[in-house]
């Protein structure tokens, strides 16, 4: 499994948010996507989002939010161990 994280820009709508988040969250491979905090205070973090998908799909969906014109920003998260 493997998150992408990425940020909406700020004159999206939350409506536009969340249409693309349950479109992504239907898609094969995709086990979730979503809001990191939707009530956060701070305006900047209400734009996180995430998409928890197979990593056989990861990247792509990393290559679609880029191209989307609503996303300002999509990458993979970085993986995390024990060493």
């Amino acid at each position: 499994m493997s998150d992408v994280t990425g940020a909406f820009k700020p004159d999206v709508p939350k409506e536009r948010q969340q249409a693309l988040l349950e479109t992504l969250a239907l898609r094969p491979g995709v086990r979730a996507a979503g809001l990191i905090k939707e009530d956060a205070k701070s305006a900047d973090l209400r734009l996180l989002c995430y998409v928890r998908a197979d990593a056989d799909h990861a990247k792509s969906i990393v290559e679609e939010l880029r191209q989307n014109v609503d996303i300002a920003v999509a990458e993979m998260a970085a993986r995390r161990g024990l060493a």
